[in-house]
């Protein structure tokens, strides 16, 4: 069982017509349940979850941040979330991930590519992206 609320740093990274960017923040809170095969290798995940506070999202320019806050309506939905439905382990530790991703108040399905030393969101082009536009 892993949690942790401290100490961990959510990346959200995407491409504009502009530029490629990158938005960090300290804040939010995770909980996995693994589980482990006899011999000590990671056989599954059984469930994940996580959700850090929208407007925690920090990049390197504040006029960036404040085009993602409109975007993400951080006025009406203060979370990003995301909930485990299935995972698959590969033999070399990766994890494929189907879940539900909760971005400026819509919800819908979303992979998530997951090793056993970070968790990233693959971020593609979807229609919670394209409507909080």
């Amino acid at each position: 069982k892993y949690h942790a609320k401290e100490g961990m740093q959510f990346l959200v990274s995407g491409t504009s017509t502009l530029h490629d960017w990158t938005m960090k923040s300290p804040k939010g809170d995770a909980n996995a349940l693994f589980t482990f095969s006899t011999d000590g290798k990671l056989s599954g995940l059984t469930f994940l979850s996580f959700a850090m506070p929208a407007a925690s999202l920090k990049s390197d320019k504040s006029s960036m941040d404040k085009n993602a806050y409109k975007a993400l309506k951080t006025d009406k939905y203060a979370a990003i979330k995301y909930d485990l439905i299935s995972a698959t382990v590969a033999p070399d530790g990766s994890i494929q991930c189907a879940g539900r991703l909760t971005l400026a108040g819509v919800t819908q399905d979303e992979p998530l590519q997951a090793t056993q030393r970070s968790m990233q969101i693959k971020a593609l082009p979807s229609k919670a992206a394209k409507r909080s536009a």
